[in-house]
C-alpha cells in the first residue's frame, strides 16, 4: 500500500513539475532549469526503480542508486545545454563570433553611400544628364508607384548616354540600358550592420536601402549598403 502510493505521488511529481518548469518557461518567466531537471529525473529514477523492483524484485536494488541515475540520465544523450540552445533561437552565437561582434557595433548609417540620385524606370534624357551632373555611385531605380525597384551604377547610366544618347531624344529605360543591377529591400537607418547582413541573407537581395522614418508613411531613402561594402568592411577590420 505503502509502496502504491510512493509511486503514484512520484509520477505526480514527475508530471506537475514538468508541466509547471516548461509553462514558466514559455512565459519567459526568470526561472532556473537545473533544479527543475534535477528533481524530474530524481522522481523518474525512483519510479523507474520502484516498477523495477515490482516486476524483478530478486534483481532490484537500492532506490538511492536509481535516483541518481534519473539525475545524471540527461548525460546520456549528449544534448547541447538548454542555455546553448536558447541562444540559437535567438540568433546569438556563443562564444560571440568576433566579426559579428564587430558588425554589432556599427550602424548602416557610418557604411551607407550618400551619393545616389532616384529617377524612374522611363524618363527624359534630359532628366539623366541632369541627374549626372553631381557625383554620384548609386541610381535608384522606381517603380511607376515611387517605390524603388532596384539600383543601378550611376558609372553605367554615364556610359550608357556618352555612347548612345549624345544625339537623340529617345526616352530612357533604366531597367533596358547595359549596366549592373542589383535588387533591393529597405533597411531603418538605426539597424545594425549584422542585421543588415542578416537581412540581405534573409530576403536574397543584393543591396538595402536606408530609409528614415520622418513621418507616418513618409520613410524617405537616406543611402545605399549593399553586401559587397560590409564584406569589404569586415575583410578591412578582421
Amino acid at each position: 500500500m505503502l509502496g502504491q502510493i510512493a509511486m503514484t505521488t512520484l509520477a505526480l511529481l514527475v508530471v506537475t513539475k514538468l508541466v509547471a518548469s516548461a509553462a514558466c518557461v514559455g512565459l519567459g518567466l526568470p526561472v532556473g532549469l537545473i533544479g527543475p531537471s534535477l528533481v524530474m529525473g530524481a522522481a523518474f529514477g525512483g519510479l523507474l526503480g520502484g516498477v523495477g523492483s515490482i516486476l524483478y524484485p530478486e534483481a532490484a536494488t537500492s532506490p538511492g542508486f536509481y535516483v541518481m541515475l534519473g539525475m545524471t540520465a540527461s548525460q546520456v544523450f549528449r544534448q547541447r545545454s538548454v542555455f546553448l540552445s536558447t541562444l540559437e533561437t535567438l540568433g546569438l552565437q556563443y562564444p560571440p563570433n568576433p566579426v559579428s561582434l564587430h558588425l554589432q557595433r556599427a550602424g548602416v548609417a557610418s557604411l551607407m553611400h550618400r551619393d545616389f540620385v532616384r529617377l524612374p524606370e522611363v524618363m527624359d534624357p534630359a532628366q539623366a544628364r541632369l541627374a549626372l551632373q553631381q557625383p554620384l555611385t548609386w541610381v535608384v531605380i522606381e517603380a511607376p508607384d515611387g517605390a524603388p525597384r532596384c539600383v543601378l551604377y550611376a558609372s553605367d547610366l554615364n556610359v550608357f548616354m556618352d555612347q548612345h544618347h549624345k544625339d537623340t531624344e529617345d526616352p530612357v529605360h533604366l531597367m533596358e540600358i547595359p549596366g549592373m543591377r542589383k535588387d533591393v529591400d529597405a533597411i531603418d537607418i538605426r539597424a545594425t550592420l549584422q542585421q543588415a547582413l542578416d537581412q540581405l541573407r534573409a530576403t536574397g537581395v543584393e543591396a538595402l536601402c536606408v530609409t528614415r522614418s520622418a513621418a507616418p508613411l513618409i520613410t524617405p531613402i537616406v543611402g545605399i549598403v549593399t553586401r559587397e561594402d560590409i564584406d569589404r568592411y569586415t575583410g578591412v577590420s578582421g
